[in-house]
C-alpha cells in the first residue's frame, strides 16, 4: 500500500521479510537463514530502544539532544560522553577507556586509551598535529616515537620521518600518482601505469649505486578491465579467470592451480586444489538434485569441513580434517573465545578475545588446557581502524610462524613490542618497527606504556605489496629479505623461508586482517575471514547496506578488499575517483584533487536539517549504481557505465535503499570550493 519493502527475495530465491509499525518504521526482520530481529522504536522520540534476537537484546539510551549515551547486551556496558558541541569525548566499556581532546575544526589532538585486560592495566597517550588544511603532519605515539609526515600543496604526501630520520620518500607524477617510492635503506620501488590509468608494473631494487632487483610484478588486464594475470620475479606466474559476473572461477599459481563454482547468491560451493595446469569451467552448482550445502546463505558442507551456527548466524564450530574448533559469541556479536581440538591427540588450545568499546580487538591470551601454559598473551593498541601495535608475551605458536623447512618449525620464546606504520590514511602497512631498548616483558605486565623507550633507535622491517595491498615481503635495513609469503586466492598463506631470520613475524593478510595461528581464521576489524572457504564467519553487522549475501568476503579476491569486514570495496571504484581527477580536475578543488587522487570520493560541505536540529557538515559525494544494483554482488555493478556521481540526496532520490536521515538545506562549499 505504502510502497514500503516488505519481501526481498535472493537469487537461490530465499526470502528476506520486513515489517513496519503505523508510522512506517523497521519493527521486524526475518532474514534469508530464517533467523529473526526485532526492533522497538521510542513512541515519543522516533528513537531506537532496543534490538533483539532470538537470544539476545541490545538497548539504548540517549541525552536530551538525541545522542547516544549507553548501550547494554548482557555482558556488557558501553557508555558515551560528549562536549558542548556535541563531540565524542569519553567511550568506556569494562576493558577500556578512550578520552579524546579535540581542537576547534574537530581534529583529535590527544587520546588517552586505557585498558584492563588480563589481570593488566596499560594505558598509552597518542598526541596529534594538523596543518591548516587539517591535514595530518606529526604523531607522536605511546612509546614515544615521533612520526611526521612531509606533505605539499593541498597535503599530498611526499615523505615520512620516524625520530627525524627519513623511512620513506615519494615521487609523484603530474596527477600526484606515485610513480617512485624510497626507502632510507637504498632502496626504491617504481610503479607504472597503463594508458587507462590501471597498475602496470612494481619494480622493487635495493643498492645504493648498482641497483639489485628485489621483487619485479607486471599486470596484465582484459577488455573488461579484469586482472588476468601477474608476472612475478619471485613467484613465477599468475593467472585468474572469471566468471561473466567477475567472480573468480580459477587461479594458477606456483602453489598450484584452484578451481571454485558458486550458487546463484554468490555462495562459493566447491573449491578443487590441484599441481595440474588443465583448466575446469566450473560456474553452475554442481550438487546432486535436492541436496544443498547452503541454506540462507549459511554454508554448511564444503571440501569436507562441516559448520554449525547459533541463532544470530555467527559460526559455533567447525569440524575438518585438522580438528574441531569452537566460537563463542558475545552480545554484540564479537567473539569471545575459541577452542581448537587437533586431529592428534592431546591437541588442545583455548583463546580469549578482548574488545574496546568500538569493537576493536586489544587483546587476546592463548591457553595450553592440557598443561594449563599460557602460550601466547597479546595486547593491541589502535590508531583510528589500524592495529597500532602489538605487545606480544610468552611463547609464539609455532604455526604462527609457519616457516616451512625441511626440519621443520620450532616454537619461538617471543616477548617483544611491535609498531606499524601505515600508508597515508589507508589499511595498506608501511613500515614494522621493534624498539632495541624494549621495556621487559614479563609474564606479569606488558610493555609499552606512554614514552617507553623513545630515545632507542628502532629496527625498522619495511613492507613491499601487491595490487590490492596485501604483504608480499618484508625487508630489514641490511636489504635482505627477513619474510616472504605466498598464498592461495582467497588468502590461505604459507610462509616461506626468509633469506634472513631476523625473528621477524608478520601476520597482516589482506587489507585490514591479522593471521591468528589458533584459529588460523583472520581477524577482519570487525569480524572474522576464513581464507579456507573464502567468507566471512558471522553477519555483515551493517545488514544488507553490505549487500545480499552477508557473508561473501567479494567476488574476487584478486581485486578486491574489505577492511573493516563491512562493505567490500573494488579497486575499479578507487580508480574510478582517479580518473575522474585526471579528467575534470577542473570541476575539484586541489584538496579534493589531493583525496581522488589516493581513490577517494571528493567532498563538500552542506547545511542540513535533521530531527535534532539544523548542522553543518562535511559529506563526501557518492556513487549510483544506475542500472545494476550493488546489493547483487555482481562485480560488473561497479563498472564505470553503470555509476553515476551524485551527493547523499540526489542519491537518495534515485535508489530507495539509501537513505540519508536528513534534509539538505544549502551546499555551502561545493566540490570546488572544499
Amino acid at each position: 500500500m505504502l510502497g514500503r519493502l516488505s519481501k526481498l527475495i535472493n537469487e537461490n530465491n530465499d526470502k528476506y521479510l520486513f515489517e513496519y509499525d503505523p508510522l512506517s518504521r523497521l519493527v521486524y526482520e526475518r532474514g534469508f537463514d530464517g533467523k529473526e530481529k526485532r526492533y522497538q522504536v521510542n513512541k515519543l522520540t522516533g528513537r531506537l530502544d532496543s534490538v533483539t534476537f532470538v537470544d539476545q537484546t541490545l538497548s539504548f539510551q540517549y541525552d536530551i539532544m538525541g545522542r547516544m549515551t549507553k548501550t547494554t547486551s548482557a555482558d556488557e556496558v558501553r557508555e558515551y560522553d560528549y562536549d558542548l558541541n556535541g563531540r565524542l569525548t569519553l567511550a568506556k566499556n569494562p576493558t577500556s577507556e578512550n578520552q579524546f581532546e579535540l581542537d576547534a575544526l574537530g581534529n583529535v589532538l590527544r587520546e588517552i586509551h586505557s585498558y584492563d585486560i588480563f589481570d593488566h592495566h596499560v594505558t598509552k597517550l597518542w598526541r596529534f598535529e594538523y596543518d591548516e588544511l587539517s591535514n595530518l603532519i606529526k604523531t607522536v605515539r605511546p612509546d614515544g616515537k615521533e612520526v611526521d609526515y612531509l606533505r605539499y600543496g593541498s597535503g599530498h604526501l611526499h615523505g615520512m620521518l620516524l625520530d627525524k630520520e627519513r623511512i620513506v620518500d615519494y615521487e609523484r607524477d603530474d596527477n600526484h600518482r606515485e610513480v617512485k617510492r624510497h626507502w632510507a635503506q637504498d632502496m626504491l620501488q617504481t610503479t607504472a601505469y597503463d594508458a587507462a590509468g590501471r597498475l602496470a608494473n612494481q619494480h622493487t631494487q635495493s643498492g645504493k649505486y648498482v641497483k639489485k632487483s628485489i621483487l619485479n610484478r607486471d599486470y596484465q588486464y582484459d577488455g573488461a578491465n579484469q586482472l588476468i594475470n601477474i608476472k612475478d620475479s619471485r613467484k613465477g606466474e599468475l593467472s585468474y579467470r572469471y566468471d561473466p559476473i567477475g567472480r573468480l572461477i580459477n587461479a594458477k599459481g606456483p602453489l598450484g592451480e584452484e578451481t571454485f563454482s558458486f550458487d546463484p547468491a554468490h555462495n562459493i560451493l566447491s573449491k578443487e586444489h590441484s599441481a595440474l595446469s588443465t583448466y575446469h569451467h566450473q560456474v553452475e552448482n554442481t550438487l546432486p538434485s535436492g541436496i544443498s550445502k547452503v541454506m540462507g546463505n549459511l554454508l554448511r558442507h564444503i571440501a569436507g569441513s562441516h559448520f554449525d551456527y547459533d541463532q544470530r548466524g555467527n559460526l559455533i564450530k567447525k569440524e575438518s580434517a585438522k580438528g574441531i574448533q569452537t566460537f563463542d559469541w558475545d552480545g554484540f556479536n564479537q567473539m569471545k573465545s575459541s577452542t581448537f581440538r587437533g586431529a592428534r591427540a592431546g591437541s588442545r588450545l583455548d583463546t580469549q578475545y578482548r574488545y574496546d568499546v568500538f569493537g576493536r580487538r586489544i587483546g587476546k591470551r592463548v591457553v595450553d588446557v592440557r598443561t594449563k601454559e599460557v602460550l601466547e598473551q597479546t595486547l593491541y593498541d589502535w590508531d583510528g581502524l589500524t592495529i597500532a601495535s602489538e605487545d606480544r608475551i610468552g611463547e609464539q605458536l609455532a604455526v604462527q610462524a609457519q616457516i616451512r623447512k625441511e626440519s621443520g618449525s620450532e616454537k619461538r620464546k617471543l616477548s617483544s613490542e611491535v609498531q606499524y606504520l601505515y600508508e597515508d590514511g589507508e589499511f595498506v602497512p608501511l613500515v614494522q618497527y621493534t624498539n632495541s631498548a624494549t621495556v621487559g616483558l614479563g609474564y606479569g605486565s606488558f610493555g609499552g606504556g606512554s614514552g617507553g623507550a623513545g630515545s632507542s633507535s628502532p629496527a625498522v622491517y619495511h613492507y613491499v605489496n601487491d595490487q590490492i595491498g596485501t604483504p608480499q615481503i618484508l625487508m630489514n635495513a641490511e636489504q635482505e629479505v627477513v619474510w616472504e609469503a605466498q598464498a592461495k586466492a582467497w588468502g590461505d598463506t604459507i610462509i616461506s623461508a626468509p633469506v634472513s631470520d631476523d625473528g621477524v613475524i608478520n601476520n597482516h593478510r589482506f587489507q585490514g586482517q591479522y593471521f591468528d595461528a589458533e584459529s588460523e581464521l583472520h581477524y577482519n576489524t570487525f569480524r572474522y575471514y576464513d581464507p579456507e572457504i573464502g567468507r566471512f564467519i558471522s553477519l555483515d553487522l551493517i545488514g544488507l547496506l553490505g549487500g545480499l549475501n552477508n557473508y561473501q568476503y567479494a567476488p574476487n579476491p584478486v581485486e578486491w578488499v574489505d577492511p573493516w569486514g563491512w562493505i567490500r570495496w573494488k579497486s575499479a571504484r578507487s580508480r574510478l575517483w582517479k580518473n575522474e581527477a585526471k579528467i575534470n580536475s577542473h570541476k575539484y578543488s586541489e584538496r579534493n584533487i589531493n583525496r581522488m587522487n589516493k581513490g577517494k570520493a571528493p567532498k563538500c560541505r552542506v547545511r542540513i536539517e535533521t530531527k535534532n536540529g539544523i548542522k553543518e557538515k562535511d559529506v563526501s559525494l557518492e556513487l549510483h549504481h544506475t542500472y545494476l544494483p550493488q546489493r547483487l554482488g555482481t562485480d560488473k555493478a561497479h563498472e564505470g557505465w553503470n555509476l553515476t556521481i551524485s551527493n547523499p540526496w540526489a542519491h537518495e532520490s534515485m535508489d530507495s535503499f539509501r537513505h540519508t536521515g536528513s534534509k539538505l538545506l544549502k551546499i555551502l562549499k561545493s566540490v570546488k570550493s572544499w
